[in-house]
């Protein structure tokens, strides 16, 4: 939709309609300025941890597992921590060249890494944002196989 058409509704239909129908608006259709998203919660929810307890879930606000946003910026700590990843992703994907996979050290690409405490990396995905978009191209993503989960037999 253009920002010249008028929606076919409005706020007021929408906070009508009832909690159970759980609707996303994005409010940039209304007011192309902004890049908001409203949500309504269905009935019962409402003062309720929106984070389910699943064992991942519980390992992260534990503290023993942290995802840490890391570049090559020089620091030891990140340096460290790119090399765990150009590691797991030379495991992961061996038929993949070692020039595209050192794509990990240039500036213009991030990495989130899981690092299972203490220091221990575990996975990660790397990325580059394109432009000024909200857009990002990923490159590479894995996990060690001793952590991922295996269908049941």
């Amino acid at each position: 939709m253009d920002s010249k058409q008028s929606p076919s509704w409005d706020l007021t239909s929408v906070a009508k309609c009832s909690a159970s129908e759980d609707p996303t608006i994005t409010v940039n259709t209304i007011y192309p300025v902004k890049a908001q998203v409203l949500h309504l919660k269905p009935k019962g929810t409402i003062g309720k941890t929106a984070v389910p307890k699943k064992p991942a879930v519980i390992v992260e606000r534990n503290g023993d597992v942290e995802f840490r946003v890391v570049f090559n910026d020089g620091s030891k700590e990140s340096m460290e921590i790119l090399d765990n990843l150009r590691s797991i992703y030379r495991c992961q994907y061996p038929e993949i060249s070692n020039d595209y996979i050192d794509l990990l050290n240039d500036p213009k690409y991030r990495s989130i890494a899981i690092v299972r405490m203490p220091q221990q990396t575990i996975g990660g995905i790397t990325f580059r944002q394109l432009g000024t978009w909200n857009v990002a191209e990923v490159a590479l993503c894995a996990v060690i196989s001793e952590e991922q989960l295996l269908p049941p037999t």
